[in-house]
């Protein structure tokens, strides 16, 4: 499968709209798109990024959570720096897998999430296409991706946390305090603080706004 002639295929027809081709706004609202494609039952996610924003990584984290509770079955794949830069990845997706990401392409089943085409006035756009012919070539793109990727824990990603960990993890970069975190998840403060410290020793920091620093990417 040529990955690149597929994107290049797709970035002439967003060029030309291309009636099999749907522009839905700016990068900026694909959160809300990928929750209303969401919302009904699916049985793969199927998720390819260059770049991760904390914001994404943090509004993506209840859609996947909704999914794997669907049976879903989610992939990831993004390039080393991405989790060079956001440890939580691994933690956010277990079955995680680092390679080199063309574009960024989501599978929901039969719907396709595309981006548009960089260097033209329609770069930063979101596209969705539900033809058949598109979102077959897009799924074979995306295995042959996932094929040449690695699993994150074979580059040095982190072992995934557990659910509660990961929750303070989030709420730590949130800016949230120990009390602050105990009463959104109904634990004690001294459950909390425990938990910070697990974080910290986790992602390796010396301190608690070290290891926020890491989380989000600016520590290093």
């Amino acid at each position: 499968m040529d990955v690149v002639a597929f994107f290049d295929d797709v970035s002439t027809l967003m060029l030309a709209a291309d009636p099999r081709l749907e522009l839905l706004g700016s990068h900026t609202d694909a959160t809300t798109h990928f929750r209303e494609a969401a919302a009904a039952p699916h049985r793969r996610v199927w998720n390819m990024q260059n770049r991760i924003s904390p914001r994404a990584n943090r509004e993506g984290l209840p859609l996947n959570d909704r999914s794997r509770a669907q049976g879903a079955e989610l992939r990831l794949v993004v390039p080393a720096d991405q989790l060079d830069q956001f440890p939580l990845l691994t933690t956010i997706q277990p079955s995680l897998r680092v390679g080199a990401v063309p574009k960024p392409l989501l599978l929901l089943d039969t719907l396709a999430f595309l981006s548009g085409p960089l260097g033209t006035p329609l770069a930063h756009t979101l596209w969705r296409t539900v033809d058949p012919g598109l979102v077959a070539r897009a799924e074979a793109a995306y295995l042959a991706v996932w094929e040449a990727a690695v699993p994150a824990e074979d580059v040095g990603g982190l072992p995934p946390l557990p659910d509660r960990t990961r929750d303070v993890a989030f709420l730590l970069v949130d800016g949230a305090t120990d009390k602050e975190i105990a009463a959104e998840l109904g634990v004690s403060e001294r459950t909390v603080s425990g938990e910070v410290r697990t974080v910290v020793r986790w992602v390796g920091a010396r301190s608690r706004g070290h290891a926020i620093a890491l989380l989000v990417g600016a520590g290093r």
